[in-house]
């Protein structure tokens, strides 16, 4: 099934008017310290959805609106089963990005909840397989 590009640009457009604020506030974060990627995973965002979103795609909105860096080790991933252009469909709001990221890795791999993780190492957030 494909998704409407219509569809993703109206995820994006809506994400990064809600997140443009904190976007703008992590900027002035030193981005190259654990403690920043730290700062940044703990921060609240108002709202996100995506519908039929790839979890590349995903991935690459949430590095654009929080502006962290974020080191995806796909060949890992794939090795365990996931796929980049994995459809999702998540809702939240109130939630930190932390929060986001776990909810969309549940999303991801519904029948092995925890499979994927992420953990902050030089200056950025890392995601692969448990």
């Amino acid at each position: 099934m494909r998704v409407n590009p219509i569809s993703r640009v109206i995820v994006a457009v809506i994400a990064s008017l809600l997140l443009a604020p904190l976007a703008a506030a992590a900027d002035n974060a030193p981005a190259d310290t654990d403690a920043a990627v730290r700062a940044r995973l703990a921060r609240k965002l108002p709202g996100v959805s995506f519908n039929g979103v790839g979890f590349s795609d995903t991935i690459d909105l949430l590095r654009d609106i929080t502006g962290a860096k974020i080191v995806v080790d796909w060949a890992a991933l794939q090795k365990a089963g996931v796929k980049k252009d994995q459809k999702l469909n998540f809702e939240v709001k109130d939630a930190t990005f932390a929060e986001v990221l776990t909810g969309i890795f549940d999303r991801v791999t519904p029948e092995k909840p925890g499979s994927i993780v992420y953990t902050v190492k030089d200056g950025a957030v890392h995601i692969g397989p448990k």
